[in-house]
């Protein structure tokens, strides 16, 4: 069962660069050899598109729902 489904917003871990964060678009499941990963079509809000594989990415939470109290 893929990590991820079509819609899910994940975070692109890169050394280079900072984190990206995009769609995923198209889940792209393993093949039956043992060791490969389940890939992903994901696209980035500039518009360009990359298939990554499941180790590359992470959810991308939305941070926190509840907002913090004003403290006087």
């Amino acid at each position: 069962m893929p990590r991820f489904t079509a819609g899910a917003r994940v975070r692109v871990a890169e050394e280079k660069t900072a984190d990206r964060v995009g769609t995923v678009i198209e889940v792209l499941p393993q093949s039956q050899r043992p060791g490969d990963y389940d890939h992903y079509r994901v696209e980035f809000p500039d518009g360009s598109r990359e298939i990554l594989s499941d180790l590359q990415l992470s959810p991308a939470g939305s941070g926190p729902t509840i907002p913090k109290e004003d403290v006087a």
